[in-house]
Order: C-alpha cells, then structure tokens, then sequence
C-alpha cells in the first residue's frame, strides 16, 4: 500500500469517527425530524466538500 492509500484511509476513518462522535453528542431530543434530515443533508455536504479538497490536493502534488 503506498503512502498516499495510507492516507487516504486515514482520512475515511477520521470523517467517519467525526460523524459517530457527532451523532452521538448532538442532543437529538431538542429537534424535530425535518431539523435532522437538514443536519444529515449538511454533513453530506460537508464529506463532498472534503473529499473534493482532498482530490484536488493530490492532483496538485502530482500523485
């Protein structure tokens, strides 16, 4: 595995622990279940957002 697969798989797992940690803290009593498909969406968003940043990143390094 090169370093950068290494990586990238560091960087699933990170995203992934952030959004469990999320769910798990986030005091899901106080919002209704529109608030929480909006939240849902935004995360996605989120992850996009850094998948894309990561590609380009990797595009610039030449790797």
């Amino acid at each position: 595995m090169t370093f950068r697969e290494k990586i990238d798989w560091l960087t699933i797992m990170v995203i992934t622990l952030a959004f469990v940690w999320y769910a798990l803290v986030y005091p899901w009593s106080l919002r209704g279940v529109s608030a929480l498909a909006a939240q849902g969406g935004l995360l996605l968003v989120v992850a996009e957002l850094v998948r894309l940043a990561s590609q380009v990143a990797a595009y610039r390094t030449g790797e």
